[in-house]
């Protein structure tokens, strides 16, 4: 029996070394900027370091350590069994959009009776409400995003499915999707914005200005984009009441097509609009 490394095929293959030590896995552990302790070049063990971020980091610190380690994991077992990996990037943003998944899906568990989730209104007069959504491909294809602008009236006003030119990592995908709604809105005239989005660490980066992370680049843009505007947000929504985003961003991944719509409505879209009161 071969114990090698699958990944980097030269060393002995233990759960740190493919977790931690692996040069596969360093290179998705160095995506973690902000990290409170050195995981990079260290020789604790895993439960060492779970340990360290317990003392020295956050809770979500210690969730982030945790899902990044199994999706790490995970894409080892991917090489093995189905011969098929995913770069540095992919892995990062699998365990990154895993995680705000898990905590949504948490959160209606222990949601009390009765309450419900903000549902989607229409902004105030003269505003115009911009929900974007990303979809990246569990393994192969490409990602998509999807913008949807509505007015004050609940008419939407226009609407972008587009795929994107490769898999690009979670993060990536989401602030694209932002991107786009600018570019639209720009291309419409509008002058007041806000931009909706389920992806909280988009737009917790977007509200903090921070471009040091995987899509900061991106980000960058962003916040130079908004400033064109008499007056632009950006602001979290939950999946549950970003559907149709999340729907037309799903049929963007899946088709490969882009399609925008100005001024009209298409029969699916209508449907969805419909199921959300419009």
């Amino acid at each position: 029996m071969d114990v090698t490394c699958p990944i980097c095929k030269k060393d002995l293959e233990t759960v740190e070394h493919a977790i931690l030590r692996c040069v596969s896995a360093k290179a998705v552990w160095a995506k973690w900027i902000d990290c409170p302790i050195r995981i990079l070049d260290c020789s604790l063990d895993v439960t060492d370091l779970a340990l360290n971020l317990m003392n020295q980091g956050t809770q979500s610190d210690l969730e982030k350590f945790f899902g990044v380690a199994w999706s790490i994991w995970y894409n080892r077992n991917q090489v093995v069994n189905e011969d098929c990996g995913a770069v540095a990037e992919h892995i990062w943003g699998l365990a990154i959009r895993l995680i705000e998944d898990f905590k949504e899906a948490n959160s209606q568990i222990i949601k009390p009776k009765g309450t419900k989730d903000r549902a989607w209104k229409p902004p105030p007069k003269d505003v115009y409400l911009i929900n974007v959504d990303g979809a990246i491909p569990a393994m192969e294809g490409n990602s998509g995003i999807e913008v949807i602008i509505r007015d004050w009236n609940n008419q939407v006003v226009a609407a972008l499915s587009m795929p994107l030119s490769g898999r690009f990592a979670v993060e990536e995908t989401e602030a694209i999707a932002m991107e786009q709604g600018i570019v639209l809105a720009k291309e419409l005239g509008l002058n007041q914005i806000i931009l909706e989005g389920d992806s909280m660490q988009t737009v917790q980066a977007i509200c903090s200005k921070d471009v040091w992370g995987v899509a900061g680049h991106i980000i960058h843009g962003i916040l130079q984009g908004m400033n064109g505007f008499n007056s632009a947000e950006a602001r979290y929504i939950c999946r549950n009441s970003n559907k149709i985003a999340h729907e037309l961003a799903q049929q963007a991944k899946r088709s490969g097509e882009e399609c925008k719509w100005i001024g009209v409505v298409p029969e699916n879209l209508a449907n969805l609009c419909r199921l959300e009161g419009i």
